[in-house]
């Protein structure tokens, strides 16, 4: 990761909120490109998958015309694909894509994760998308929020997180993380972790940490689980840089057995 933006990412995690409803204003051709610059460096950014994710700002909007998910107002799209023939590569667009959308909100705008409410033409023809070895994964839309309307699904769905038992552990599945275990990694660090989105916000992962590594599982079989999965490192790997701590993804052999049935072992953070 480009440690020049690791501050404005981190800053960004407390201030991301799904947003349905943008006012009109239209987004100053300034900040696209300044969106356009930093999707370009996560499209060269290699991952440990190998995966070929690639990202797109199309600035035009066409939600009025189509099915998209109960969002309204004027604004943009984010959306992206990666290729069809590794499964985690899934994992890649979400860990890519996330630091998309928190970069855009620290240019102060509004973005929310849609996973499938969306007609997906609109965005084939944009990426010019080889059917037969890419796919599409997410979209966003990208505007300013409206500052009166909220949005039915945004008026019943409140911004809240499981406590700390529920996700994360220390050195076990049994042993969930507490603020006495919190030496190396710390409560800061947890916290952002903690403030991930997921789809349906059903926050399907788990992290065990154990001394200087942090080993990052998805839970159950969500349709969104690796993506989901991408998008938990993605938060661990800022939280962790931007309070000093450096380290590399790896995938380990050593979580076969003493994990429970619906985890899946996606990677760890090795310090």
């Amino acid at each position: 990761m480009d440690s020049t933006n690791v501050k404005e990412l981190y800053d960004s995690i407390n201030k991301r909120i799904s947003v349905r409803e943008y006012g009109d204003e239209i987004i100053n051709p300034e900040l696209c490109d300044k969106i356009d610059k930093f999707i370009e460096i996560i499209n060269k950014e290699e991952d440990m998958f190998k995966s070929k994710t690639r990202f797109l700002l199309m600035r035009e909007d066409f939600s009025r015309l189509w099915t998209f998910g109960f969002i309204g107002g004027t604004k943009y799209w984010l959306c992206g694909c990666t290729n069809k023939d590794n499964k985690d590569s899934e994992i890649a667009f979400g860990y890519k894509m996330e630091k998309i959308i928190l970069y855009i909100t620290s240019l102060g705008l509004s973005t929310c994760w849609l996973g499938g409410t969306y007609t997906s033409s609109c965005f084939t023809k944009a990426l010019n998308l080889d059917d037969k070895t890419e796919k599409l994964v997410c979209v966003s839309p990208v505007g300013y929020k409206h500052p009166t309307k909220i949005g039915l699904i945004s008026y019943f769905s409140k911004r809240k997180r499981n406590e700390w038992n529920k996700n994360f552990f220390y050195e076990n599945p049994n042993q969930p993380m507490t603020e006495d275990k919190c030496t190396f990694f710390t409560k800061d660090i947890i916290e952002g972790i903690r403030w991930v989105p997921t789809a349906r916000n059903k926050q399907d992962y788990a992290i065990i940490f154990n001394q200087k590594n942090a080993h990052v599982f998805s839970v159950g079989s969500s349709i969104c689980y690796l993506c989901n999965g991408g998008i938990v490192m993605s938060h661990l790997e800022i939280c962790c840089l931007a309070n000093g701590i450096k380290g590399h993804w790896e995938i380990l052999n050593d979580f076969k057995d003493n994990i429970p049935k619906d985890w899946k072992y996606l990677c760890s953070f090795i310090c």
